[in-house]
């Protein structure tokens, strides 16, 4: 049963991807796998050996450094380390972790370490933090009002981050709105109508859309709000992601443009490509004989003379 035990333990120390090295008391090398013997070869161009101190093996600039990590662990203090190197013109890094060996009354008998390379974990990390920058850049110079809201239980909504264009329309600064419930921040009447919307979103998983009209110091504006839910694995809403485009200077125009439309003498229409009317003035009732109401939506080639078809269809 020793033996069966004794087979197991050695192939499970030979098969770990896990590096390791144990030191006595006196920080003698008193055993080692071949992962870390091969990794330390490969990495400083040495082969360890039993019986050798490991401060043998130390560069001599992080003697000092290792002297005082020891003694700490001794005293039954768990140490992190992390190595930078360049090997094969590669930057690497390698994780260590030192840990007291203690026998069965707590005394300290030596140092167990381990080694990983994280070089590929460090580097993927790297990348994410890049990738997270990039888009945290393109986010906060959005010209588009964009914010994340999170969710909690599907019916409770509290802010989670607003891009510089949220800031600047809002008037808040993100330390004065993020981690605040809407309540505390949108009034009514528009906090039943976003709370509703929001509802609506989750309920039906599915984006929506609305024109919310605000009063700002400048005048009133205008825009349409998007909500697009975000769901977890089981189902549950986690965030609302929002977004706000601003129609205030095409709505303006519209609103110009009908005040034309009902003042002008003329008949002024638009037609769709079916050639069916969309928008008729009201001079259509005077001129015409037909209110925009009896116009709209029909087309425009019923009104026109049988001579004159043919070249208003060219035309």
């Amino acid at each position: 049963q020793n033996n069966t035990t004794h087979n197991l333990l050695s192939s499970i120390i030979s098969n770990t991807e896990e590096a390791f090295i144990v030191l006595n008391q006196e920080l003698i090398i008193t055993a080692f796998n071949e992962q870390f013997n091969r990794l330390y070869s490969n990495y400083f161009g040495v082969y360890v050996e039993m019986g050798n101190s490991i401060l043998k093996y130390a560069q001599p600039n992080r003697l000092p450094y290792l002297k005082k990590l020891y003694a700490n662990v001794l005293k039954g203090n768990i140490e992190h380390s992390v190595i930078d190197i360049t090997y094969k013109d590669e930057n690497k890094k390698i994780a260590l972790k030192y840990n007291p060996i203690n026998d069965n009354k707590q005394n300290i008998l030596g140092i167990f370490v381990t080694a990983t390379d994280i070089t590929a974990i460090t580097n993927f990390e790297a990348q994410l933090k890049s990738r997270e920058q990039e888009l945290m850049l393109i986010f906060q110079n959005l010209t588009e009002i964009v914010f994340l809201i999170h969710v909690e239980d599907n019916k409770k909504f509290k802010l989670k981050s607003i891009n510089k264009a949220f800031s600047l329309a809002s008037g808040f600064s993100e330390s004065q709105i993020i981690g605040k419930y809407i309540e505390e921040v949108i009034p009514e009447p528009s906090l039943t109508i976003v709370r509703d919307k929001y509802m609506e979103a989750i309920t039906n998983k599915t984006s929506v859309s609305w024109e919310e009209i605000s009063i700002k110091p400048d005048g009133k504006r205008t825009g349409i709000v998007s909500i697009n839910p975000v769901f977890d694995e089981k189902g549950n809403c986690i965030e609302l992601i929002g977004s706000v485009y601003d129609i205030t200077e095409r709505t303006q125009a519209n609103e110009q443009l009908a005040k034309i439309m009902e003042s002008s003498l003329d008949v002024i229409c638009t037609i769709n490509k079916d050639g069916k009317f969309v928008t008729v003035s009201a001079a259509a009732e005077k001129i015409w004989g037909y209110k925009p109401t009896e116009v709209i939506g029909k087309s425009h080639i019923d009104f026109v003379h049988e001579d004159d078809r043919d070249l208003t269809n060219k035309t």
